[in-house]
């Protein structure tokens, strides 16, 4: 059963839609990017959170839901920004099929007993928001 469209008081929390761009460094190492897309007016509520061993240390990750006005140029290849948090798109759906509204499933990134902070990539670089990829590509 699909859940009830949002009222417009609901979308209230403002949320940016950040794209992915990939270049190349000097030596030809790709370096991965994220530029803001857009400013968008949003429900964002938690689905769920869990922890867990890995790599001999308690992981913790969360899952959270966010709704936002129907959209075409929103992909899995996307992340959003909100207060300062990060979080992947794993999925979206047209709850409706209605081209009303989007229901994106999204896990947060560098999810700590303190909160979050910025994403953890191999070789971050939390001034300028990037990162090296590691390995050949």
């Amino acid at each position: 059963m699909a859940s009830a469209a949002p009222t417009p008081g609901e979308l209230r929390e403002r949320i940016t839609l950040q794209v992915e761009t990939d270049t190349r460094d000097q030596v030809g190492g790709r370096v991965v990017t994220w530029s803001d897309q857009a400013s968008l007016w949003a429900e964002i509520r938690p689905a769920s959170a869990r922890e867990a061993w890995q790599r001999s240390q308690m992981q913790a990750s969360a899952a959270w839901t966010v709704v936002l006005r129907w959209r075409t140029d929103i992909t899995v290849r996307n992340r959003i920004k909100w207060r300062g948090r990060y979080f992947m798109i794993r999925g979206v759906t047209n709850e409706d099929q209605r081209h009303r509204y989007l229901t994106l499933a999204c896990d947060e990134l560098n999810v700590t007993g303190q909160g979050v902070g910025q994403p953890q990539y191999p070789g971050a670089n939390a001034s300028n928001n990037s990162y090296v990829a590691v390995g050949i590509v």
